[in-house]
């Protein structure tokens, strides 16, 4: 298991070896801003890797391709960005994606 950090709420998330981080947050209770449920289309889930870098997947032709459309939104973000539903893990990580949180109980 990894622990990925997430800035700047402070929540963490467990993540299963090589496991998808935006599904793992969501199965731990975390809100996630998304609106494709994982797809790697709405491109909202992107996210900077501020530590642990090394720990991540090489990113897909898809995910590529996806962050370059975004790019001109991306200016000024710590590098490397990646896409959330895409990015799995094989060690720790401090990640920062504003509007992370507790996913309101039922």
């Amino acid at each position: 298991m990894a622990t990925v950090t997430i800035l700047p709420s402070g929540l963490t998330v467990q993540v299963g070896e090589w496991d998808h981080l935006l599904r793992a947050a969501h199965d731990q209770g975390l809100r996630w801003p998304n609106m494709c449920g994982g797809g790697g289309t709405c491109r909202k889930c992107v996210l900077s890797v501020l530590e642990g870098a090394d720990h991540a997947s090489q990113p897909t032709s898809f995910e590529l391709q996806g962050l370059a459309s975004i790019a001109h939104k991306l200016e000024g973000e710590p590098k490397p960005v990646r896409l959330a539903c895409m990015l799995r893990t094989k060690g720790d990580m401090v990640v920062k994606k504003d509007g992370v949180a507790l996913a309101p109980e039922d």
